[in-house]
């Protein structure tokens, strides 16, 4: 896991008040960006394996990216709770640095 300074700070004095029994517990899986593991994933680009698929979650939300290594960001999305605010972006297509050549779609 991992977030701005501001927000680490923040849940670590939250979670100092709560040992000392001043203050309820902190929610360290909210505001954060997790590491939810490796995955398969088909995109318009095709079926890639191996991708790390990491999560943010909000009391408004929850915001995902995957990333493939040797490509960078294959798939973002986005939906937001209580309402039908939501996006979803996917790899089409990838040109390799080195020779400037399409790799598929």
């Amino acid at each position: 896991m991992w977030a701005e300074k501001k927000r680490e700070m923040a849940d670590f004095e939250a979670g100092e008040q709560f040992k000392a029994g001043k203050g309820p517990a902190p929610n360290p899986g909210m505001y954060y960006w997790v590491n939810e593991g490796k995955e398969s994933l088909t995109v318009p680009f095709g079926k890639l394996t191996g991708v790390c698929h990491l999560a943010y979650r909000a009391l408004d939300g929850r915001s995902e990216a995957w990333f493939k290594t040797g490509i960078g960001l294959v798939m973002e999305s986005y939906h937001h709770f209580g309402s039908k605010i939501e996006s979803e972006s996917k790899l089409v297509s990838y040109f390799a640095p080195a020779g400037g050549e399409k790799q598929g779609g």
